[in-house]
């Protein structure tokens, strides 16, 4: 059962990446580790049309009888490598109203600040549709 669950995650996961194709240029699926012990791993690096890439790192577990991400990052880069946002649930920033779930901006600073999410729930899909809407309906949303 639990690798049913884990084997039907993933392709929805990828499925999600198939569904916005007319904006990737590579998909780059760095690792995809699966474990009968009820732990999966993913991370998937995704370029985009200009140049952008998302760095895509999910590791999840079974928890009666569904999957969840136990922890992820979406890290969001421009072509030069400056991060330009990126989310994660690592917790660190317990004072953050949607905590443990966070988002930072821009570069990686001496100072890194985290805000709440824009997104929820954060996950492969809705991170995608973000970028979309910047690369191609010229979103001027502060990322």
């Amino acid at each position: 059962m639990a690798e049913y669950l884990f084997v039907n995650y993933y392709w929805q996961l990828y499925d999600v990446v198939a569904q916005h194709q007319d904006i990737i240029v590579s998909f780059n699926q760095i690792e995809d580790h699966f474990d009968v012990i009820f732990f999966e791993r993913i991370r998937w690096d995704i370029e985009f049309i200009d140049g952008s890439k998302l760095v895509v790192r999910i590791e999840m577990e079974i928890s009666e009888y569904k999957v969840l991400e136990k922890e992820y990052y979406y890290g969001y880069y421009d072509r030069n490598g400056n991060r330009l946002f990126s989310y994660d649930n690592a917790p660190h920033h317990e004072w953050i109203s949607t905590a443990p779930h966070h988002m930072h901006r821009e570069q990686i600073t001496d100072v890194d600040r985290a805000y709440p999410t824009d997104i929820r729930p954060v996950t492969l899909a809705n991170v995608l549709a973000k970028i979309r809407n910047i690369l191609v309906k010229g979103s001027k949303e502060r990322y």
